[in-house]
């Protein structure tokens, strides 16, 4: 799973696939980018 975060508004999501929009504030898909896997 990859974490997707909203450059608009930093919303996060988890998902295989880059969602089509932000489900907080509607941004379009180009806004959603893939944060790094955090290390423990």
């Amino acid at each position: 799973m990859a974490t997707w975060k909203c450059s608009e508004c930093g919303a996060t999501s988890e998902g295989r696939c880059r969602p089509k929009t932000c489900k907080s504030c509607g941004a379009d898909k180009e806004k959603i980018v893939k944060e790094e896997a955090k290390s423990e």
